[in-house]
């Protein structure tokens, strides 16, 4: 009776050896085919007798190889981008809050410069304008920065500004260069000869 040894099979090898990719010589896996046909793949590991049966052994080596197998999630990889999420999300809000207050800040300020420009309108009609008035225009001015200069109402407020620039200087027996009726400067400069004006009479 030839007794023949028992090998333990992986069950990568065992699947190897399913789909033709190995030949086994006894306790020697080759490979069957590609450029290694014939290269020794790996060796056999025998059964012991004396402490399990084959069917043990296979079960075990199955087990053992399903457990290596198994592909554990990289936390690592999900908590980066977990933490790249977070801050796009922060910084977008972050923006989104500055755009906001930038928004009520020019309203706020455009506000002002109109409730100004009322008080010195007002104020210019009754012959009742202070330096106060004008600081407080002046400032309103350069917060908003920029005004519809092309705007038809407000070319219309200039010539009225213009006109009492022109109008109070001459009252007080003042000249005043670059400024005439045949031509428009800028609100500032109006607002500065007047402030000139009423600390000079």
């Amino acid at each position: 009776m030839i007794i023949q040894e028992e090998f333990i099979i992986p069950p990568d090898i065992l699947d190897g050896l399913e789909k033709g990719l190995y030949n086994r010589f006894g306790g020697v896996i080759r490979w069957a085919t590609g450029p290694n046909k014939g290269a020794i793949v790996c060796m056999l590991e025998p059964i012991s007798s004396n402490n399990m049966n084959s069917q043990q052994v296979l079960e075990e080596a199955a087990a053992n190889a399903a457990t290596s197998t198994v592909t554990q999630p990289d936390s690592n990889t999900d908590s980066s981008v977990n933490h790249i999420l977070a801050v796009i999300v922060i910084v977008f809000a972050i923006l989104c809050i500055i755009g906001i207050a930038y928004l009520v800040y020019r309203f706020v300020q455009r506000s002002k410069f109109k409730k100004n420009m009322s008080i010195y309108i007002d104020a210019i009609s009754k012959g009742a304008l202070t330096v106060e008035i004008i600081d407080n225009l002046m400032n309103s001015v350069k917060r908003v920065k920029t005004i519809q200069i092309d705007s038809k109402d407000f070319i219309k407020i200039l010539v009225i500004i213009r006109d009492y620039t022109i109008n109070i200087a001459e009252k007080n027996n003042i000249e005043i260069e670059n400024i005439s009726k045949d031509n428009i400067v800028s609100l500032p400069e109006y607002l500065s000869i007047q402030r000139e004006l009423l600390q000079t009479a």
